[in-house]
């Protein structure tokens, strides 16, 4: 394994990690009925996927280059859109509460 094939993977872990920190935060925000605050980590959690995708695409290399299409293990294209999903359910929810 290469140095670069390292860098991609810790850069996936990275972007994942701080999906998951903001989708806590979140949650925490959430349960002090802090909308504006929910949706704010929300977004940010939303940011944290162009770590991943860079990390993808580092990855996605010669033999490897179509390694991430159609990937299904960890499903992220799915968590990304339930991310959004749950992003435009707050957003209603905050609008509903003005």
């Amino acid at each position: 394994m290469k140095l670069i094939d390292y860098m991609a993977q810790v850069q996936i872990l990275l972007g994942l990690t701080e999906w998951c920190m903001h989708c806590i935060n979140m949650s925490i925000a959430y349960e002090e009925k802090d909308l504006e605050g929910a949706q704010i980590e929300l977004q940010r959690a939303l940011e944290s996927f162009e770590m991943i995708t860079k990390g993808k695409q580092l990855a996605a290399r010669g033999k490897y280059e179509n390694w991430y299409r159609g990937e299904q293990k960890m499903n992220l294209e799915e968590t990304l859109e339930k991310t959004k999903i749950v992003k435009n359910l707050l957003k209603v929810m905050e609008e509903k509460a003005l």
